[in-house]
């Protein structure tokens, strides 16, 4: 082993894949892309689900919030194709210009301990 290199760099070197590594990146949201390798705007992944990120009113102050909302088809099951992400998208995108997208708003969790 030579002066500069630690053993990270080995393993990586010799075609090891090092299991830190590949546990890091896990639940962080990925941007997606098309086949032509373009951008799809406000279109992510995460833990195999597809996320749409949108700016809505919050109805309590008028401020505008950005929100990464679960994409859903018409049961309820979380979408799980690319094509199938974009459509639900563009109808998100159409329900919240006619103000019918309903998104729950983000709560607080309580960690009380119950004391029986």
């Amino acid at each position: 082993m030579k002066g500069n290199e630690s053993q990270s760099n080995i393993t990586q070197v010799a075609g090891v894949k090092n299991s830190a590594a590949s546990q890091h990146g896990n639940g962080q949201y990925q941007k997606m892309f098309d086949a032509r390798k373009r951008r799809l705007r406000g279109l992510w992944e995460r833990n195999g689900t597809f996320y749409g990120q949108l700016t809505l009113t919050d109805p309590a102050t008028g401020r505008k919030i950005v929100r990464r909302v679960r994409m859903e088809d018409k049961d309820g099951a979380p979408v799980t194709t690319l094509p199938q992400a974009v459509n639900v998208l563009s109808k998100m995108k159409s329900q919240r210009e006619d103000d019918s997208l309903k998104v729950a708003p983000k709560s607080p969790v309580d960690f009380a301990i119950q004391i029986n």
